[in-house]
């Protein structure tokens, strides 16, 4: 029982020592961050992001290792897109050029080969027409079916291969429009990116980092005024561009599917995100539609989720979702999931 209580004790000492050590470190970030706008202001340098990050480096490089993993994770976080990802789709879509290619090449060999056999039996006809010779008829006939045959199994060989080709493309083509980020239909990003972000933005958290989402949608009173598949479709277009232009350039909004809508709010705490879901509220209200001379006032409801390093991105975002349906009777609610 000693030894256990020994251990424990010891566990503890090492997790204090290891947040004051990383407290210390975001100390040091935070001197180092003042040292460059400094450096920039003094040596008269424009005041771009670009500059700022040529100086932070600059600065960074006689620093200790372990300051330079945490100030290079701070510089990589918020990168929407990485290299690796535009080159993966970049890969995916030259693969697809290529069968692509493939497939057009061989249609058209199967063409010139369906021209040849029009024009052989077109021949073999004219001559069966031409004799009465019952001998030089059945040795036309045969020629005609061998030549028939030779190219039945060309084409059958050539099908075979337009078929694999077409599997192929067909293969790469999903896979790079699962590497998409953008939701074409409401013009905001979408549910492979927002996936991808909140996974990302695990890797953040701690002790003075915090991060929430939202998760939102049309409340089911004012979806079931709208008979209408394509107005309804409207409006949460509209219910989009407001998230997007209420939103900070910080924060990822995205369509998630079926009209479920999430917002991404980096370093925002419960009150934080709490105020903002406030906000969105009062944007969306005033932006009042009217659809055959009714007037139809928008409203959503919000399921709010602190960010935690355990919780998959899918698992937060289905918690979401069930939450909305909790509210469903409500209009302009906040549901706080598993704060």
């Amino acid at each position: 029982m000693d030894m256990q209580r020994l251990r424990v004790e010891d566990a503890n000492e090492s997790e204090a020592f290891e947040e004051q050590a990383n407290g210390a470190l975001e100390e040091d970030l935070r001197e180092l961050c003042d040292e460059v706008v400094d450096k920039v202001k003094n040596d008269g340098i424009l005041a771009t992001p670009l500059n700022y990050q040529i100086y932070f480096e600059r600065a960074l490089a006689n620093k200790s290792e372990e300051l330079k993993e945490i100030a290079l994770k701070m510089l990589n976080h918020g990168q929407q897109v990485g290299y690796d990802d535009y080159i993966d789709l970049e890969r995916h879509l030259r693969s697809s050029f290529r069968s692509i290619k493939q497939v057009f090449d061989i249609v058209a060999v199967i063409y010139r080969n369906q021209s040849l056999l029009y024009e052989m039996l077109d021949k073999r006809i004219a001559e069966l027409k031409s004799t009465e010779n019952p001998a030089i008829s059945r040795n036309i006939v045969q020629h005609m079916a061998a030549e028939v045959n030779r190219l039945k199994d060309i084409t059958r060989k050539q099908s075979e291969q337009l078929k694999t080709l077409y599997q192929a493309s067909a293969k790469v083509i999903n896979s790079a429009d699962s590497s998409t980020v953008f939701d074409t239909q409401y013009g905001i990003y979408n549910k492979h990116f927002i996936i991808t972000s909140v996974e990302k933005e695990k890797t953040m958290l701690g002790a003075n980092y915090s991060a929430c989402l939202l998760v939102l949608q049309l409340v089911d009173s004012v979806a079931k005024e709208i008979s209408d598949a394509n107005v309804l479709t409207m409006l949460q277009n509209n219910i989009a561009e407001i998230l997007l232009k209420a939103s900070r350039r910080s924060d990822v909004v995205a369509h998630y599917e079926n009209g479920i809508f999430t917002i991404l709010l980096r370093h925002s705490n419960l009150e934080n995100a709490q105020a903002v879901c406030k906000r969105l509220f009062s944007f969306v209200k005033s932006s009042s539609t009217f659809i055959d001379s009714k007037r139809i006032t928008l409203e959503i409801n919000i399921a709010l989720i602190p960010l935690r390093p355990e919780s998959e991105p899918e698992s937060m975002i289905a918690n979401g979702i069930a939450a909305l349906k909790e509210l469903s009777s409500q209009t302009s609610a906040i549901k706080v999931v598993g704060g």
